[in-house]
């Protein structure tokens, strides 16, 4: 009876004459009081609990992940029955914030993309957190993630939510095409038959960074069809676009499995490639005879983030000397160039030979100075 008195309580505080805080294929979520502060209510779908073993694989899932303290993670407290509909609810810490897909939703609407550089933090916080999930345990996975179930908080650090349900929404079966459409699940590409495990929480993570990427949510009728076009094209809203970095669509490509040969099989694989890409440095060598405005945009396309100038002097004599194709006009106007069109992304670097049998310190000084002035 105490039980049951319990749980009419709580029923009674989920549906209390209050607007929902959030909607989507799973169901609704409400906020309540809590004795230790507030409280998310995830009132599931009825559907969801005639499907057999459904509420058991999600209370084995909770009493699993319940040593998990990370702020990364909201804390899951409990499964609730409510009897109106014979409906479950997901019982959590209240986070404050605003959905990511809110976020994705806006930017759309106002033409408001995240930069590239800010996109690329929120993909580290994300891949760290599942790293960090991954590496608890052999087979502890998500299996739901999704932009709906991240929250922004409003210092700008990422909170995943509702990270118990994947044991028990594999249940469903589905179809890739219709987890995606109908709960916004989504599911390694180039694969034959896809779980909610490992790498579909890398591959849902892929989707994620595209998103923030690309500065929009991903749309139905883009999945699956278009994911490939899509990571390998460009990002920009009104009218400004850019091809999307080399070494990003290259871990794209793996983290969504595109080509069955190549993809990660843990977030801790893919954190770490994307953390050795998006660190690397990518160096070309470029002649300032032959460099063009169009080559540099090629360059910074490519990925290549440190440019190296062979200018060797700006001296006429000892550019002659030398053999080179430039003069010391020639080199000042294509450094110049590459400073204006692309300084913020391209590291450039002037390689000034010096010669001790014949140049003098104050040859490489005069240099410098050209250098600094350029």
């Amino acid at each position: 009876m105490v039980h049951a008195a319990h749980m009419e309580t709580n029923a009674a505080r989920v549906h209390e004459p209050r607007q929902a805080l959030f909607k989507d294929g799973l169901g609704t979520r409400y906020r309540r009081d809590g004795s230790d502060g507030p409280l998310d209510v995830l009132v599931l779908r009825d559907t969801f609990a005639s499907i057999p073993s459904f509420e058991f694989l999600i209370r084995e899932r909770i009493n699993r992940l319940a040593h998990i303290r990370s702020d990364s993670f909201a804390r899951v407290l409990d499964l609730e029955h409510v009897p109106d509909g014979a409906k479950l609810a997901i019982v959590s810490k209240a986070i404050p914030g605003v959905r990511l897909s809110r976020m994705l939703a806006v930017a759309e609407q106002n033409l408001l993309p995240l930069d590239i550089e800010s996109a690329l933090y929120l993909v580290q916080q994300l891949l760290g957190a599942m790293a960090e999930l991954h590496g608890d345990a052999p087979d502890a996975c998500h299996g739901t993630l999704a932009a709906e179930r991240v929250v922004v908080t409003p210092d700008g650090n990422l909170v995943i939510v509702e990270h118990v349900l994947g044991a028990a929404l594999g249940q469903l079966r589905h179809s890739p095409e219709r987890y995606w459409k109908e709960l916004r699940i989504a599911l390694p590409m180039a694969v034959t038959a896809p779980q909610l495990d490992r790498r579909a929480d890398v591959a849902q993570i892929g989707m994620i960074a595209l998103a923030l990427v690309l500065g929009r949510p991903i749309t139905d009728d883009e999945y699956p069809e278009k994911i490939s076009s899509l990571a390998n094209g460009t990002f920009g809203l009104g009218g400004s676009f850019e091809p999307i970095p080399e070494w990003l669509r290259n871990w794209l490509s793996q983290a969504l499995s595109l080509e069955p040969t190549r993809w990660f099989a843990s977030c801790v694989e893919a954190r770490d490639a994307f953390d050795v890409a998006a660190d690397a440095e990518v160096t070309l060598e470029a002649n300032p005879e032959t460099v063009t405005q169009t080559r540099l945009e090629q360059f910074r396309a490519a990925g290549v983030n440190r440019l190296s100038f062979g200018v060797q002097s700006f001296r006429e004599p000892e550019l002659r000397r030398l053999s080179r194709l430039h003069s010391a006009d020639r080199a000042r106007a294509a450094v110049g160039r590459q400073t204006q069109s692309a300084a913020e992304i391209l590291r450039n670097q002037l390689s000034l030979r010096r010669q001790p049998y014949h140049q003098t310190h104050e040859f490489v000084r005069e240099a410098y100075r050209t250098c600094r002035r350029t």
